[in-house]
């Protein structure tokens, strides 16, 4: 079985990857960036776009990438990836992961399983890579917060300003509605007593 060279594909073809998630789960960011590094070579050409089944959150969703070294002439989904991403576990028992990838295609895999134990579950051939990025961004949050403990006291005291003028708007809203009330009660008492004065004068004596 003859491998995916992405060199050989690169220059003498076009290099089609998918990818295949979860809504909400980083698979655009993460093509996006991917696609964003790619273009900083001046001699590549370059495809990205999304495609979403369902605006809902967890929704499953993929996303499609092109590049060549010559111009891309083609505008479609891709059908025939030779390379194939993917970010969430959960969408592989919906979606076949390994339609439409020819022999020897490579299979990069976000999960805590083992290359062998995806490639008989999933029934995939080719190279298959698997990587636990959930458990590594877990792992990097942590560390980052251990490094800034201030950051919980920083994000408190940005909530706590950020709070501080609605309450202060509120109380002067309620003390303005008290001052108002009060007033309005004086006005009312005085209008009363001044009648009362004038219907006494107009009585006759």
């Amino acid at each position: 079985m003859n491998l995916l060279d992405a060199r050989t594909a690169l220059r003498e073809s076009v290099l089609e990857i998918r990818g295949d998630g979860k809504a909400g789960g980083g698979l655009v960011l993460a093509f996006q960036s991917l696609a964003s590094l790619m273009l900083t070579d001046p001699m590549l050409h370059v495809q990205e776009w999304p495609f979403f089944s369902s605006a809902r959150r967890g929704a499953n969703i993929r996303s499609f990438l092109r590049v060549s070294a010559r111009p891309i002439q083609i505008a479609c989904e891709v059908t025939r990836p030779g390379m194939v991403l993917l970010m969430d576990e959960a969408a592989a028992r919906s979606v076949d992961v390994a339609q439409g990838v020819p022999a020897g295609g490579t299979f990069v895999l976000n999960t805590r399983r083992s290359p062998e134990d995806c490639a008989r579950h999933l029934r995939l051939s080719g190279r298959v890579f698997t990587v636990a990025g959930d458990d590594i961004g877990i792992s990097c949050r942590r560390s980052r917060s251990a490094a800034s403990p201030s950051a919980c006291s920083t994000r408190t005291a940005r909530r706590w300003r950020r709070a501080s003028p609605r309450s202060a708007r509120g109380s002067s809203t309620s003390r303005a509605r008290v001052t108002t009330s009060r007033l309005a009660s004086a006005a009312t008492a005085s209008f009363r007593s001044a009648r009362r004065r004038r219907c006494a004068s107009r009585r006759p004596t």
